[in-house]
C-alpha cells in the first residue's frame, strides 16, 4: 500500500500534531505539481486539488490550536483567520508553530484519532490516503482513486484502472489510432467465433417474426371474461368493410373480430358491424 497512490497515512496516535499536520500536507499536495483534472479548480495559485482538503486542514488547525493552548475551557483565539493562509499550507504549519513551540513534542490527544478518521468520512472528494487500517481498508483504499491514474504523478504500478487484466493485455503501442484498436477487436472476436467451431443456424434476428397487430378497441364480444357474460354487439363502424379488412386481413370472408380505428377523412357510414 505504501507504494500505491493512496499509501497509508500513518499511525496516528504516536504522532505530534506537528508531524500529523505535515504529513496530511505531503500526502495531499506533496510538490504541488499535479496533472490532476481538478488542479487549478480553486484558482491558480492554490496547491489543492478540492476545496473540502482545503476545510479538513483548517479543522486540523484548529483542534491542534485548541490541544495545545494553554487556557482548558472557553473559545480560543485562532490564528487562521485569513483564509489566504490556508493556501499556503507550509506557512500555515509554520504560524502555528511559532504560537505553540509544544506541536513539535505534544502527541495527540486519544479523542483525536477518531476525529481525524470521522473528519476524513466527511462530505466532498475523498481524501488520498488510507487513515486507518479497520474493516472498511478495502472502501479507503478505492474510493475517488481512478483520478489519480492521469495524474502524472504516479506511475502507473501506483494506480488504479478501470480495464481489466484481459484488456490491459490489448494496449501494445503507445498512441495507437481508435481505427485500428477496433480492428484488432473486431478481428480477434472472429477468431474467436471461428476457433469455438460452431455451427450454423438461424439467428434470433433473423428468426424473428413480426407482432400480430393489437385490437386497438378491446370489447366484451370478443373477450367475454372482461366485463361479464358476451353480449351482442352493436356499434357504429368508421370506414368501409373494404378498408376494415384490407388492414388486418386479406380474405374478405374472415369476419373482422373487432372495431377499427377510423380512417382519417373518412365519415360514419351509419352501418353496424357483429
Amino acid at each position: 500500500m505504501a507504494k500505491t497512490a493512496k499509501p497509508y497515512f500513518g499511525d496516528v496516535a504516536e504522532m505530534t500534531y506537528l508531524q500529523w499536520l505535515r504529513r496530511y500536507v505531503e500526502l495531499t499536495i506533496g510538490e504541488g505539481n499535479s496533472t490532476a483534472d481538478t488542479a487549478g479548480v480553486l484558482g491558480p495559485d492554490s496547491p489543492w486539488l478540492a476545496d473540502t482538503w482545503r476545510d479538513r486542514f483548517e479543522q486540523m488547525l484548529q483542534r491542534a490550536e485548541a490541544r495545545l493552548h494553554p487556557k482548558d475551557f472557553g473559545p480560543i483565539e485562532t490564528v487562521f483567520t485569513d483564509p489566504a493562509l490556508l493556501e499556503k499550507p507550509t506557512e500555515a504549519i509554520a504560524a502555528l508553530l511559532a504560537r505553540y513551540p509544544d506541536a513539535d513534542t505534544v502527541q495527540l490527544h486519544p479523542a483525536d484519532v477518531p476525529f481525524f478518521v470521522t473528519l476524513c468520512k466527511t462530505l466532498g472528494k475523498p481524501v488520498n490516503f488510507v487513515p486507518v487500517i479497520d474493516k472498511d481498508v478495502r472502501r479507503w483504499w478505492r474510493s475517488d482513486s481512478l483520478w489519480q491514474a492521469h495524474d502524472a504523478r504516479y506511475d502507473a504500478d501506483q494506480v488504479c484502472i478501470i480495464p481489466g487484466p484481459a484488456a490491459v493485455a490489448g494496449i501494445t503501442r503507445l498512441d495507437e489510432p481508435v481505427g485500428e484498436l477496433l480492428d484488432r477487436f473486431e478481428q480477434a472476436a472472429i477468431d474467436e467465433v471461428l476457433a469455438a467451431d460452431g455451427k450454423s443456424g438461424t439467428s434470433r434476428r433473423a428468426g424473428w417474426a413480426a407482432p400480430t397487430p393489437p385490437d386497438p378497441w378491446p370489447s366484451c364480444s370478443t373477450r367475454p371474461t372482461c366485463c361479464g357474460p358476451a353480449a351482442p354487439r352493436s356499434i357504429p363502424c368508421t370506414g368501409s368493410p373494404t378498408q376494415a379488412i384490407g388492414r388486418y386481413t386479406t380474405d374478405p370472408k374472415t369476419p373482422v373480430p373487432h372495431t377499427l380505428p377510423p380512417d382519417p377523412g373518412s365519415r360514419s357510414t351509419g352501418k353496424t358491424w357483429r
